[in-house]
């Protein structure tokens, strides 16, 4: 459809599910949702998004830069008040 507003949540829905299928297809997904995320300005899921991107470049991509986006995630959270996942990322370390 025409509406996007939440777009890159579901497709975070996506990368997170293609993750726990064991399906590599999971980065890709969730750099997408990234990007459409931060070029709309909808930033509310994005410490999330920026979360399961680390476990999926841990487990199919670039594992050294899991703890940089873990970083990322924790400060943008912060930043933006969502503590309710401050302890899904603690977690995902």
């Amino acid at each position: 459809g025409t509406e996007l507003v939440l777009r890159s949540a579901l497709r975070s829905f996506v990368g997170h599910a293609l993750l726990e299928a064991g399906d590599s297809r999971a980065v890709a997904t969730l750099v997408q949702a990234r990007s459409e995320g931060e070029s709309r300005g909808e930033l509310w899921w994005m410490p999330e998004t920026i979360r399961l991107q680390a476990l999926a470049e841990r487990r199919f991509g670039d594992a050294a830069r899991a703890a940089a986006l873990l970083d990322e995630a924790e400060s943008m959270a912060r930043r933006l008040g969502a503590g309710v996942v401050l302890p899904r990322i603690a977690a995902s370390r």
